[in-house]
Formats: structure tokens, sequence, C-alpha cells
């Protein structure tokens, strides 16, 4: 096991924008380990540092639960990266085990959890809805695009809006609706993941601290309705 034997809820410290404390049973209410959590990965460095924090916790949460049962276990967190178009690295020493290096180290594993995905709103949005994904970190860049091609059928958005939990965007800025703090060993985790990308920048600093701003489900998919028919 992974990051199970190493971070506790301890290693993470969740605040509303105003200050005040906040729990991860307040980012992520009514959390259940059959939970299925995606990251959309369209820039792979700011995926990776921004939504990184969020994959943690929440791989945290899992074990937690899988902890108190008190008995052995061997699993791993529901957990997906759609990789977009240009998270894919090609040449003959990068494939699948290349792209995936970074989100393996976050947990995201088997290989059968990174998933390729055109770099568009509809094409991610796709994934999501084939996935039946309850939980969501969307890169706050990704809008739709003037014409969508491949549009997803109208019963799509309506199931979207049954299986969807939560959405929080990721990569504002510094301001959000929940603020994430990494403890010394979460923080280097994820740098870890980091120096793992092929096109790592070298000596890039991590922030401690990252924001998500959490989306209403009805407002994401209103603001996705040029990916249906």
């Amino acid at each position: 096991m992974h990051t199970s034997t190493v971070l506790s809820s301890g290693d993470f410290t969740f605040r509303a924008s105003n200050g005040a404390d906040r729990t991860f049973e307040d980012f992520f209410p009514d959390y259940d380990i059959r939970d299925r959590l995606a990251v959309v990965c369209c820039q792979p460095g700011r995926a990776v540092a921004a939504a990184g924090p969020a994959l943690l916790a929440t791989a945290t949460a899992f074990y937690d639960v899988l902890r108190h049962r008190g008995q052995p276990f061997f699993d791993y967190p529901p957990h997906f990266a759609f990789l977009g178009d240009n998270s894919q690295h090609t040449g003959p020493s990068e494939g699948e085990e290349v792209q995936g290096a970074p989100w393996s180290n976050l947990d995201v594993w088997p290989e059968t959890q990174w998933v390729p995905a055109p770099s568009t709103a509809t094409g991610m949005l796709r994934e999501v809805y084939r996935y039946q994904i309850n939980r969501l970190l969307w890169p706050v860049e990704l809008t739709v695009d003037a014409e969508c091609e491949g549009q997803l059928p109208a019963h799509a958005r309506r199931l979207l809006a049954s299986r969807l939990k939560n959405v929080y965007t990721y990569g504002g800025g510094e301001s959000g609706h929940v603020e994430l703090t990494l403890s010394a060993g979460a923080a280097d985790i994820v740098t870890g993941s980091l120096h793992r990308l092929p096109d790592r920048q070298e000596g890039a600093d991590l922030p401690r601290t990252v924001a998500y701003e959490r989306v209403e489900t009805d407002l994401f998919l209103a603001a996705m309705e040029g990916c249906f028919s």
C-alpha cells in the first residue's frame, strides 16, 4: 500500500475562504468509499499540483474507513485521472506507465484508472458520464467550445445530474470556497508526483495551500449546456 502507511487525516487542514475551520466531511459531504472521484487533467503539472492535494485527502479518507475495520486490506480508492491530449506523450520510452506515474504516486492506480480523453469540455464530460463519476475536480479554464462536436445525448445530462454529488474547480488562484493545506509529508508526495512528469520543471515550488471553488451540480451542467444535444 502506498500512502495508507504514511498519511493520516491530520495531514490535511480544511478552511473556508473566510478562515473558518472546515473538515473533510464539509468538503465531500456524505462521502462513501464507493464514490468515484475523477480529476480532469489538461495541463499535467498544474493538475498534479492543484488537484493532487484533494486526491490525497480523499484517498486518506478512503483508507481511514478500511483501517477502522481493523482487518488487513489491499485496495485502492476508485479514483480516475482523465488525461487530455495535452497530457499525452509519445516516444520510445514513453507510454501508459509514463503518463500514469504521477497519478499512481497519488494512489490513482492501477493503469485502468488512467483514461485518455480529448482536451475539450465535451470529451472530458463524456468520460465523466461513461465512468459514472460521483465527485469531480475540473480545471477552471476548461469551458465549452463555441461549437461542440460529438455532443452527448440529452439523457446523459439527466444521469449526470443524478450521479454527481460534488463538483469543484481547481487552478483558479489563491481564493476559493475551500482551502486545503498540506502537511510537509503530504506536500512531499505531491512534489514527488511532479518530479515523475516527463516535462517536469526543476525547482518549481509547490504551494502548501490550494483553493477549490465549489460549483453546484445544476450550475455546472448549465455551464456545459453546449455539450448536450
